[in-house]
């Protein structure tokens, strides 16, 4: 919190024009959102940042699920302690991503 809260006073944009959205009670407008191509969908800098950030949460998640029963064992728990966390994390991943279907 005390390393992305400042990042978000600078990048977040409270000004719908700047970002080519309607103002309520303004006149209907064409959106040029789904009018893009795919080079420059590519180009488009929230592309990127959606992109490589589902990449780099894949490759942290899949390397713990794969090398978390060896990881536990470094730390000298035993077989339990792995099958009671692979219980707890998959229920609460259940949880989270019927939560985030919700929001979505």
């Amino acid at each position: 919190m005390l390393v992305l809260a400042p990042f978000s006073l600078i990048l977040v944009r409270s000004i719908p024009e700047d970002l080519r959205l309607q103002v309520d009670g303004a006149p209907d407008q064409p959106s040029e959102l789904g009018d893009l191509t795919i080079w420059q969908a590519l180009s488009s800098p929230a592309f990127w940042i959606f992109g490589l950030s589902s990449s780099l949460f894949g490759l942290v998640y899949s390397g713990i699920a794969l090398f978390n029963q060896s990881i536990l064992e470094q730390l000298d728990f035993d077989a339990t302690v792995y099958h009671s966390v692979l219980v707890i994390s998959t229920l609460f991943g259940l949880v989270a991503h019927f939560g985030g279907g919700w929001l979505a």
